[in-house]
């Protein structure tokens, strides 16, 4: 298996239909599909369910479980998880299904992850300031990662280097790709910097983090604290660990 899509949904009736169109034209049979339903209270089960009906002759998989927020849907989908590489994606999003072409030329070099331009409202952008090209990790750029290592979902992340590196979110919390940006930052060895745009973000709905601040904003001091202590104990000098600490 290349790739693993790993999607949560969590009331996500209204929003999803962009991405499960796109998820609609894959037709590589080493591509599978986790749709993970977090808990919703809406239609969001049945119509995941009926994507996997219609798409039964692909490499669909539907998980149903009680609300642990976006890192335990991710958690569980990479749990059953069979590609190569794994793909975190947001419900509310669209994918470039060019950056899987992308993945397939290069699953053979082994890179620890494949980061991809992105698409907002805005031009398109790179969110970790480097040049296309492949990077192997010397202290200079274990720097530059943990100044800038760019957005989680931009990244294709190679499924046993994130199982080597026990790399899981946190549960139950919001925010939850703020840690990771810090581990992901001190243990990649090896990455590959495409120019391609693979991932589309959309702002036309009303997301988690794009709320008033309430009670759940706290969750933001949660993560920072769980990244913090990791990324602690991986730093190599005293410069990493003040990088660390304004993290």
């Amino acid at each position: 298996m290349l790739l693993s899509l790993i999607i949560p949904f969590f009331n996500s009736e209204k929003k999803s239909k962009r991405l499960l169109e796109t998820l609609d034209n894959i037709i590589d049979n080493d591509i599978e599909v986790i749709l993970v339903d977090d808990g919703s209270t809406d239609r969001t089960y049945e119509i995941l369910a009926a994507f996997k009906k219609k798409n039964k002759n692909k490499q669909v998989r539907v998980i149903k479980q009680n609300n642990k927020g976006p890192g335990g849907a991710r958690n569980a989908g990479l749990k059953i998880a069979k590609g190569k590489y794994v793909w975190f994606v947001d419900s509310d999003d669209d994918i470039k299904l060019e950056a899987i072409a992308v993945v397939r030329e290069n699953c053979d070099k082994e890179y620890d992850f494949i980061d991809f331009n992105i698409k907002s409202d805005t031009d398109p952008s790179n969110t970790m300031g480097l040049e296309e090209g492949e990077y192997t990790v010397n202290d200079e750029y274990r720097l530059k990662l943990l100044k800038k290592f760019g957005r989680i979902w931009s990244k294709v992340i190679k499924r046993q280097f994130i199982i080597d590196n026990n790399i899981l979110y946190p549960e139950y919390t919001l925010y939850e790709d703020n840690p990771l940006v810090l581990i992901y930052a001190l243990v990649a060895k090896k990455f590959l910097k495409a120019n391609t745009i693979g991932y589309i973000h959309h702002l036309d709905f009303e997301s988690i983090t794009r709320t008033k601040i309430n009670p759940k904003s706290f969750d933001r001091l949660q993560t920072a604290v769980y990244g913090l202590e990791r990324g602690l104990k991986l730093a190599n000098n005293d410069f990493e660990i003040k990088l660390c600490l304004l993290y």
